[in-house]
């Protein structure tokens, strides 16, 4: 089932690539992250993991690279304009 919808639909989505494994494991902690951005409440994630705790579905939910390479650069972009200031004061 897993080689014959799972994966194939996972690298269709951009999740994976086809020389990348993608299992059981990886779905579970894809699905949680999913769950979690699109509807901001863990106990959905929490719910569909079958999980007893919040704790341990927050370590299958990861955090969504693009927006925070993209608050990184913000926060780079403000501490370059301020470097001109913090050198003159010095």
């Amino acid at each position: 089932m897993n080689a014959q919808f799972v994966k194939p639909a996972a690298i269709d989505l951009g999740l994976v690539s086809e020389r990348e494994r993608f299992g059981w494991h990886c779905f579970r902690h894809s699905l949680s992250t999913w769950a979690n951005e699109t509807t901001k409440d863990i106990t959905v994630s929490q719910t569909m993991l079958r999980h007893a705790k919040p704790d341990m579905t927050a370590v299958y939910t990861h955090g969504n690279f693009g927006k925070a390479l993209d608050a990184q650069r913000m926060y780079m972009d403000q501490l370059l304009k301020m470097k001109p200031a913090l050198e003159s004061t010095q």
